[in-house]
């Protein structure tokens, strides 16, 4: 811009007041076509700036959406297992505690990819949702199964090992966050151990060891899986009712 002013200036002191008129007209055209193209450029900046903004802005509507559909997702699937157990247990504990139950259940469930009413059945048939419950051989001895899962502390401090938990007690057994964790995670080992959710679920019962041999002596008890399989699917009943 100094430049065009130094030469219409040169002009002045040069021609006087016989300024040539096509060289103003050029010099005129030349600083109007400058000012346009730096409006232009300016306004083009102040959009993409704006675009930008707004796509940002936009971004994080996303996510935040994305958030509460899956926090929308996980209270509706919390809320329907909570509905499940209480038809199941018809008042046997208190509302407070089915919640913290189905919340267990479904988060335990989705880590592993269980259906949750398989998880449930587990449970119905192990303990019948009696987070304190011990186990009992059929002479009426305990058999040091332990808590909604029934687990052994043996093979729960096994599991925690594996998953790098500190080592547990009887005590931490009996807490369905606990409990439910270790359990969902040793059946999942089984299952993959034996490559079969039937031999899986019957090893969680009677022992992997137990299974293995009854493999090869082909006297392998399937009733515990028949019990499961009927728990899970009355409960598909009552869920699909709701």
């Amino acid at each position: 811009m100094n430049r065009i002013l130094a030469v219409l200036r040169r002009g002045f002191l040069i021609y006087g007041k016989n300024v040539w008129f096509s060289e103003l007209t050029s010099i005129l055209f030349v600083i109007i076509l400058s000012a346009s193209l730096a409006i232009i450029t300016s306004i083009i900046f102040h959009n993409e700036i704006i675009a930008h903004r707004d796509d940002n802005t936009l971004v994080e509507l996303r996510k935040e959406n994305l958030i509460r559909q899956k926090e929308h997702d996980h209270l509706s699937n919390v809320i329907q297992i909570s509905e499940t157990l209480r038809s199941v247990l018809n008042n046997r504990i208190t509302d407070q505690s089915i919640f913290r139950l189905s919340e267990l259940i479904y988060s335990n469930s989705r880590q592993y990819s269980f259906d949750p009413l398989l998880l449930i059945a587990v449970i119905q048939v192990e303990s019948f949702f009696n987070e304190k419950a011990l186990g009992r051989f059929r002479s009426g001895n305990l058999s040091g199964a332990i808590g909604l899962m029934q687990l052994k502390i043996e093979t729960a401090q096994e599991m925690a090992k594996k998953l790098g938990l500190q080592e547990l007690t009887m005590e931490d057994l009996l807490k369905p966050e606990i409990n439910i964790m270790i359990g969902v995670s040793y059946l999942t080992f089984l299952i993959n151990k034996f490559r079969s959710f039937k031999l899986g679920l019957l090893a969680y019962n009677q022992g992997p060891g137990t299974v293995t041999l009854s493999l090869k002596s082909n006297q392998l008890s399937v009733r515990y899986y028949q019990k499961v399989l009927k728990a899970y699917y009355q409960l598909k009943q009552v869920a699909s009712s709701k």
